[in-house]
């Protein structure tokens, strides 16, 4: 799966079109029982039919069954000119034959859309581009000064139901690069100055805590950034876990990180661990990140 950054946008329904004749409103997507009530009476005087109330579809289609043939396929050229051009364009032509049958493919086809009704490949499609969207494949966080992680929020997709959000985050964490942006000074974590690479492994852990939790199996890439140093972090199924850390660390330095990994890598081939990996690296030895930054 290619990777990508995440640009979360939930689509929002714009306000339900007007008719340009006062106090009508066109059919859209969700309006029916309520167009059906208050406002089809309206378009159906216009043609002659008098009837005031109409308490739902059924009570409609038996009263129009009495009107002769003619008047009723005088009245679905009207009532076409009030349904918006979408739903209008989910019905066939020749459920316009009949008053009732169009009226019953209308009901039909303004009902919501219900996105948990799309495959399981089409909506992995939909996440695939909210994640794109919303990071452009990076979620950037920030160590601050003060002591406060500074995190990029998480994607307002996952609120809108469970099903989605158990669908969604495990694509997210696995396509997405987190990146951790640090301040450099002697490690000190007073408010205000910089915490420095010394305060890495607490904040990761917390991280990990508050909101990775169990999708911390999906993590692919940890980048940790400072003072002109990057610290990559990867795993994947076929290679492994694997650090890249700056190329000015002293020989000894970097035996201690080849180690590291090393350890981190044969405890997790021998647990069968994913994602959880990276975090394992990232905080189980403090002491690399003292001596390292």
């Amino acid at each position: 799966m290619p990777r990508t950054e995440l640009r979360l946008t939930v689509p929002v329904r714009s306000a339900a079109p007007t008719s340009t004749r006062p106090n009508v409103k066109k059919l859209y997507e969700g309006n029916f029982s309520h167009w059906i009530v208050h406002d089809l009476q309206t378009v159906l005087q216009r043609s002659g039919i008098t009837r005031k109330t109409y308490e739902s579809l059924e009570t409609l289609v038996v009263y129009l069954k009495s009107l002769h043939r003619h008047a009723r396929d005088k009245v679905v050229g009207v009532i076409a000119e009030q349904v918006c051009a979408t739903v209008l364009s989910r019905t066939a032509v020749s459920d316009r034959h009949s008053l009732v049958v169009f009226l019953q493919a209308l009901r039909q086809a303004s009902e919501p859309f219900r996105f948990l009704d799309l495959p399981k490949e089409l909506r992995d499609r939909v996440y695939e581009t909210h994640i794109l969207d919303a990071y452009h494949g990076r979620a950037q966080h920030r160590l601050e000064g003060n002591g406060r992680l500074n995190s990029a929020p998480r994607p307002s997709i996952i609120s809108t139901s469970s099903q989605v959000l158990d669908e969604f985050l495990p694509m997210f964490y696995m396509t997405t690069k987190f990146r951790f942006e640090i301040y450099l000074n002697r490690g000190s974590s007073v408010a205000g100055v910089p915490i420095g690479f010394t305060g890495v492994p607490r904040w990761i852990r917390r991280w990990a805590r508050v909101t990775v939790k169990k999708n911390a199996t999906h993590l692919r890439q940890v980048s940790v950034v400072g003072n002109g140093r990057a610290y990559f972090f990867t795993f994947s199924p076929g290679v492994g876990l694997r650090v890249r850390y700056p190329e000015s660390l002293d020989q000894l330095r970097k035996t201690d990180w080849d180690q590291h990994v090393a350890q981190v890598e044969a405890s997790r081939r021998l647990r069968e661990l994913n994602g959880e990996a990276v975090l394992t690296a990232l905080t189980s030895r403090p002491a690399l990140w003292r001596q390292g930054a």
